[in-house]
């Protein structure tokens, strides 16, 4: 992957998942989104939809290509030239804990492009992605993100 990051979190793997893709819930954890809207309705799994607004880049719609509870799920959005693939994995390390990786990858004939082009962007998103998910995860229902860097807020 071309921005990944793995971190251990304080939890055991079914907390993980439920809170990792539970995405309709992202905005009130995770400084990463600013919006999600799903585009169906039901649990997510392959093929399902949403749209997602982020700091600093227009909203994008992402569709889950692969669901394999509770270890993996990925998802794609396209862009005319370059797809963007997000993929989140959680192994179970025993006794309550979790390692969680997360990243996103840029592909297509404009792939490279767009990585170089939003490397820095997607790096930082993916670090507060993880980062809100570890605190959310370990603390709990109660907590909101810590950080709100500049282009980061809600």
């Amino acid at each position: 992957m071309s921005d990944e990051l793995v971190l251990e979190i304080q939890a055991p793997v079914t907390t993980v998942w439920r809170v990792w893709t539970d995405v309709s819930a992202w905005p009130g954890w995770n400084s990463a989104v600013t919006q999600v809207t799903r585009l169906d309705d039901g649990e997510m799994g392959v093929g399902a939809r949403a749209r997602i607004r982020q700091p600093q880049l227009p909203a994008n719609i992402w569709e889950v290509t692969e669901w394999q509870p509770p270890e993996r799920w990925v998802w794609v959005t396209r862009q005319p030239g370059a797809t963007t693939t997000g993929v989140h994995l959680i192994e179970d390390l025993g006794d309550g804990r979790s390692r969680v990786t997360s990243g996103a990858t840029h592909s297509g004939p404009l792939g490279g492009l767009a990585g170089r082009a939003l490397g820095g962007l997607t790096r930082k998103l993916v670090e507060r992605e993880t980062a809100d998910l570890k605190r959310r995860c370990e603390v709990g229902p109660g907590a909101a993100p810590k950080h709100h860097p500049e282009g980061f807020r809600h």
